[in-house]
């Protein structure tokens, strides 16, 4: 799957697999419905802590835009 913002493609790991390869739409789905559920961490928390456990090759800003 040819999956590239920018000339990056974009990766995302769930909590039960390995890093895989996404298209843009795709990763915006799962970038809203991690955000959406993680009630416990503060919204200005939130955005750094996907960047950095879920997603590769985009920003959760870049997706949400």
């Amino acid at each position: 799957m040819e999956a590239e913002k920018n000339g990056r493609a974009i990766q995302i790991r769930s909590h039960f697999s390995d890093w895989h390869e996404a298209d843009q739409e795709h990763a915006e789905r799962y970038v809203r419905y991690l955000m959406d559920k993680m009630p416990a961490m503060p919204m200005s928390e939130r955005e750094a802590y996907v960047e950095r456990r879920y997603l590769r090759g985009a920003s959760v800003r870049e997706l949400l835009l």
